[in-house]
């Protein structure tokens, strides 16, 4: 590495107005499709209704068995509080398991569920892409070791001169020294730290858009710790500046790097059955999929336009900072009629928390975060879409307490019931059937 100091490009504003969950919508302004380029299936209605039809029919009848067992002996208090707390967590593991299954069976036979990427060896675009590398504190060696191999596989892709590596940093004072130490590229590469963090990651991105994202027509959004194939993210760009409606691609990142046992345990699972519950994702979201907050390309104007984001009414943790911010700039995106469309691709990756306290740590953040997104399922214009996939954000942390009171509710209703037999038999098949939906992707 080089003793480089990395200026800041010419500014090049971009107003990027603060946006109201309430009141009329705002107008949509996304173009529309090209002649010829269907950006939605056509079916896209029929494969939605046919998720939610096979989730119903597989929570109704285990329900049923549950009921008929229940009733055996007669109605009580404990029994309504069990029914009414099965459902909804039975549809819960029958949706991931609907979802895996419809992967499954389009992978298996060969079918793509969603857009493919552009092929290799094709034109390199003529927009102009920013890629973006926020920073807080973090391992400074890996993050210009990995910075340094995509701005190469770039390079060797033929498009050097269209894009630019912007790293936004965060953190402290006593790390700008060791964060302007970097390698020398072929691509741009230019640095920039924040004296005050002002609305965390989303405020970091924000303030580089207000000042600089006239310059480009899209920005790659990256984490510290992501990395990407070159002609993955030059065929990003391309599908993006042929496709003018389309404001967000984002990838699924496949974990790398694991050296502790649960990183490799969480990097098989994520290698063993994730890419069919993305292909089945990718089936049913199709232009409205959601946005994860790094690794996907992001058209810069629909986003200034759509996405600068208010702090919520009250107190946290419900009010205050939006912290999981990604799946709103979705909803806010889409609210004006652009396309987002999720890419299966084999190269793109990141990082996991080498420890279970790590990721708790992580997951408490997002636990607050997805909790938050209750507050915004009413807001004005959003798509439909966009608000069942909020809602199954925060579903996702708040079953788990739903579980445990559903657990201490079937203890307490089998302490008290002398139908025992009658509801072990129920318990034993109600449980293979979880079993089945829980381990069969």
């Amino acid at each position: 590495m080089n003793d480089l100091p990395m200026v800041m490009p010419p500014p090049a504003p971009l107003e990027m107005p603060t946006q109201r969950f309430d009141g009329p919508p705002p107008p949509h302004n996304a173009p529309e499709p090209r002649e010829g380029i269907n950006l939605s299936p056509d079916d896209i209605l029929t494969r939605r209704l046919l998720l939610v039809l096979l989730t119903g029919l597989l929570a109704t009848a285990a329900s049923a068995s549950v009921k008929e067992a229940l009733l055996s002996d007669g109605f009580s208090l404990l029994d309504g509080l069990l029914l009414l707390l099965f459902f909804p967590l039975f549809a819960w593991i029958s949706f991931g398991f609907v979802t895996a299954a419809i992967g499954f069976i389009l992978l298996i036979s060969r079918a793509h569920p969603g857009i493919t990427p552009a092929p290799r060896g094709s034109a390199p675009p003529t927009a102009r892409t920013a890629v973006l590398v926020p920073v807080h504190n973090e391992d400074v060696d890996a993050v210009f070791d990995r910075i340094a191999r995509m701005a190469t596989m770039i390079d060797r892709a033929g498009a050097a001169g269209q894009f630019a590596f912007f790293v936004l940093s965060d953190s402290g004072e006593a790390a700008e020294v060791e964060e302007r130490l970097a390698p020398r590229l072929r691509v741009p590469l230019y640095y920039r730290r924040r004296t005050e963090n002002v609305g965390r990651k989303p405020g970091n991105v924000a303030e580089w858009i207000r000042n600089h994202g006239g310059g480009y027509d899209f920005m790659l959004m990256l984490d510290a710790d992501s990395l990407m194939g070159g002609d993955t993210i030059v065929g990003m760009a391309q599908i993006m500046e042929q496709r003018p409606s389309i404001a967000l691609l984002q990838t699924v990142p496949m974990i790398i790097g694991a050296t502790t046992l649960f990183q490799r345990w969480m990097q098989f699972a994520s290698r063993f059955y994730g890419p069919i519950s993305t292909a089945g994702l990718v089936w049913w979201s199709g232009s409205e999929s959601t946005f994860w907050g790094h690794n996907a390309l992001i058209r810069i104007r629909a986003f200034a336009e759509s996405c600068g984001l208010p702090d919520l009414p009250g107190r946290p943790p419900f009010g205050g900072t939006i912290m999981s911010h990604d799946m709103v700039e979705a909803a806010l995106l889409r609210r004006r009629g652009w396309r987002l469309h999720m890419l299966m691709v084999e190269d793109s990756f990141e990082e996991f928390p080498p420890t279970l306290i790590d990721q708790a740590v992580r997951d408490r953040r997002w636990a607050q975060g997805n909790t938050q997104h209750l507050k915004l399922l009413g807001s004005s214009g959003f798509h439909w879409i966009s608000r069942l996939q909020l809602f199954i954000g925060a579903l996702a942390y708040l079953m788990s307490p739903a579980w445990l009171i559903l657990i201490a509710t079937s203890i307490a209703q089998s302490l008290s019931d002398d139908a025992a037999t009658v509801h072990a038999v129920t318990s034993a098949r109600v449980l293979a059937v979880t079993l089945v939906l829980l381990f069969g992707p």
